[in-house]
C-alpha cells in the first residue's frame, strides 16, 4: 500500500513540475512550436522544413538525386556529352564555393541586424527610427550583389549546357515531370499496382459522410470557400446568383449522400460526384501544356538575366557525381563481348516487328 501511495505522490509531483513549467519548455524550431527536448533532437538529426514538410538533409538530397536519375535515364546522353556537362557543372560549383564564405559573412551580418531590429520593434519603436533598419538594407543589398554574380555565372553555364544537349534532349527536359517514381506509360499514367482511389469529388463525399452534424456545420464554410476558389480560378468569376445556385446544389448533394445507406451510396457515388466540379483535370492539363510551351520558348530564347529549365536541372551539385558514375558504368560495358550480328538467326533477329537483340 505504501509503495502505491509513494508511486502516486511521485506522479503528482512530476505532473506538478510539468504544469509549473519545469519540464515542458516550448521553443520555436523553424517556425513551429515544439518541446525543447524534441527540438534539440531534431536539430541534432539535421531536420529541415521543405515546403511545410519535414525532411532530414539526407532524405531531401536523396529525393533530388532520384529525380535527377529519372531525368538522365530518359536522355540517353553519350559519354562525350556527360564529360562536357561535368565540366560545366564543375565551373558552376567553383563559383558557388568561391562565394560561399562571402555569403556566410553577409548572413551573419544580416541576422545580427534583424535581431536588433526585432528588439527595437518589440520595444515599440518605429522601424524607420531604428538604426538597425539601415544595417538590414545594407546587408540585403550586399546579398543581392552576390546573387547577381551567381546568376550571371549560372546563365553562362546554362548556355553551355544547352549547346551540349541535342534539340530532342532539350525537348525532353522541358516536358519532364518531376516525380520519384516514373510512370510506366505517359499514355496510361496509372502505375502498376496502384489502386483507384476515386476522384476528388468522390473523396470529398466520403469525407462529408464520415462527419457528425456538428463537424459538418463547422467544416461547411471552409469546404465552400475552397470550392468557389477553384471555380473562380478555372472557370472565371461567378455572379452572385450563379454562386447561390451552386451553393444550394452542393448542399443538396451532400444531404443526399449523407442520408443514403452504405450500399446505396457506393452505387450512387459516381452520379453524385459528377454534380460537384472539383478536379478540372482537362483545364489543368491545358494550362500545363501552355505553361510548358511558354517555359520552352523562354528557355530557348534566353534573356541573359535568369536561369531556365536546363540550368535548374543540370547545374545542381549532385549532377557531377551522378554523371561520373554513369561514365564509369559505360566504361565497364566496354569490356563485354560485342554481339556478332552475322551469327544472329534471321528468324530470331526480327520477329513480330521487334528486334530480338533488344
Amino acid at each position: 500500500m505504501r509503495k502505491v501511495l509513494l508511486a502516486g505522490l511521485v506522479v503528482v509531483f512530476a505532473c506538478g513540475l510539468v504544469f509549473a513549467g519545469g519540464g515542458s519548455k516550448v521553443v520555436d524550431f523553424q517556425g513551429q512550436k515544439l518541446p525543447a527536448a524534441e527540438a534539440k533532437k531534431m536539430e541534432k538529426q539535421g531536420y529541415q522544413r521543405y515546403y511545410d514538410q519535414w525532411f532530414t538533409h539526407t532524405s531531401h538530397n536523396l529525393k533530388v538525386e532520384i529525380d535527377c536519375q529519372n531525368l538522365l535515364n530518359s536522355l540517353y546522353l553519350s559519354e562525350i556529352q556527360m564529360r562536357h556537362l561535368i565540366g560545366v557543372g564543375v565551373k558552376m560549383e567553383k563559383t558557388r564555393r568561391q562565394l560561399k564564405p562571402q555569403v556566410e559573412a553577409i548572413n551573419k551580418e544580416l541576422e545580427a541586424a534583424l535581431r536588433g531590429l526585432k528588439r527595437d520593434m518589440l520595444a515599440g519603436k518605429d522601424r524607420s527610427a531604428s538604426p538597425y533598419d539601415a544595417k538590414v538594407k545594407a546587408a540585403e543589398k550586399k546579398m543581392a550583389e552576390v546573387r547577381k554574380s551567381i546568376r550571371q555565372q549560372a546563365v553562362l553555364c546554362e548556355a553551355y549546357a544547352k549547346a551540349i544537349l541535342t534539340p530532342n534532349q532539350r525537348e525532353k527536359c522541358y516536358n519532364y515531370e518531376h516525380c520519384l517514381i516514373p510512370v510506366k506509360s505517359l499514355a496510361d499514367p496509372t502505375r502498376v499496382g496502384s489502386a483507384d482511389a476515386g476522384t476528388v469529388a468522390e473523396k470529398l463525399l466520403d469525407k462529408v459522410r464520415a462527419m457528425s452534424e456538428d463537424e459538418m456545420a463547422a467544416a461547411m464554410p471552409e469546404i465552400m470557400a475552397a470550392h468557389f476558389a477553384k471555380m473562380n480560378k478555372y472557370l472565371g468569376e461567378l455572379s452572385k446568383a450563379d454562386e447561390e445556385k451552386e451553393r444550394t446544389k452542393i448542399k443538396d448533394v451532400f444531404k443526399e449522400a449523407r442520408a443514403m445507406g452504405d450500399l446505396d451510396y457506393q452505387v450512387q457515388k459516381s452520379r453524385l460526384a459528377a454534380q460537384i466540379p472539383c478536379d478540372y483535370s482537362e483545364i489543368k492539363s491545358r494550362l500545363k501544356a501552355v505553361n510548358k510551351l511558354a517555359c520552352k520558348l523562354e528557355s530557348e530564347k534566353g534573356d541573359g538575366k535568369s536561369m531556365g529549365v536546363i540550368g535548374s536541372m543540370f547545374l545542381k551539385p549532385c549532377m557531377i557525381p551522378l554523371l561520373s558514375q554513369r561514365i564509369n558504368i559505360l566504361q565497364d560495358w566496354d569490356n563485354y563481348e560485342a554481339i556478332d550480328l552475322d551469327k544472329v538467326k534471321a528468324a530470331a533477329a526480327c520477329k513480330n516487328g521487334s528486334c530480338a537483340i533488344d
